[in-house]
């Protein structure tokens, strides 16, 4: 699905209407199917009016289905796509010349090199993206442990009351979850 407004679908061509994403879900609840879908921020166009119209849209979404699962990750160009090459002409993105490299390249830490994208933004979508596993993804599902589960009662609840005010700054409840995370050895 990749985004939740018409404009930014149709820029990154992608051939779906939000009309047909909101069809989908109601099929989707109507048979008792979870279902689930990756969404995408982070553009090198996307404007924070943009980026509301994604956040509202998720709300939108949880309120036709609440089971569906929805991801959220920071855009990284794919390989030879129009957009790849237009963030290497107008935004000086590292092209990658070899199928050496593209074997080595690491998709998980991409964003952090994305140069439209300043430091202080990227923070803010990474914990916007984390907000969105804990309000809309169920993550509990694979908790197995009761010190776990406590943790993420926790995280969950504070997860719902940024969304609900839409604030994203100061995360130290996310740096925590990151260190607790790989000390849990948690896959999320």
């Amino acid at each position: 699905m990749e985004y939740g407004s018409q404009k930014i679908l149709d820029r990154i061509k992608k051939d779906i209407t939000i009309e047909q994403i909101i069809e989908v879900l109601k099929k989707l609840k109507k048979h008792n199917i979870e279902g689930s879908a990756t969404f995408m921020t982070g553009f090198p166009f996307e404007t924070e009016e943009d980026l509301n119209e994604l956040l509202n849209f998720f709300d939108k979404m949880h309120k036709i289905n609440p089971r569906f699962k929805i991801f959220l990750c920071i855009y990284a160009p794919g390989p030879e796509t129009e957009l790849y090459k237009e963030c290497i002409k107008k935004f000086g993105l590292k092209k990658i010349n070899s199928l050496d490299e593209w074997s080595t390249f690491d998709w998980g830490y991409q964003y952090l090199q994305i140069p439209w994208i300043p430091s202080k933004k990227r923070d803010k979508l990474q914990t916007i993206a984390f907000i969105v596993q804990f309000r809309f993804g169920r993550i509990e599902e694979n908790l197995k442990k009761i010190h776990q589960k406590l943790a993420f009662k926790f995280l969950k609840l504070l997860a719902n009351l940024r969304w609900k005010y839409r604030f994203f700054s100061f995360p130290i409840e996310w740096r925590l979850y990151a260190y607790l995370r790989t000390r849990w050895r948690m896959t999320v």
